[in-house]
């Protein structure tokens, strides 16, 4: 029964995951800045996509 309930957590937080990770690049799609002003927020982002844990936490923010 644990095993159960762990593997519903585990699940969702996949899916919380991968939910952040796609409001990620939707944020970093529609910055309308040029890439010279982008600040870290945005360069971290960008490195996100590739980082998905990176990209999940930073697509929250």
């Amino acid at each position: 029964m644990a095993a159960f309930f762990g593997a519903i957590f585990y699940f969702g937080l996949l899916i919380a995951g991968l939910v952040g990770w796609i409001f990620n690049i939707g944020k970093l799609v529609h910055v309308g800045m040029p890439l010279a002003q982008w600040g870290v927020i945005e360069v971290l982002r960008a490195i996100g996509i590739l980082l998905a844990p990176l990209g999940a936490v930073l697509g929250y923010c």
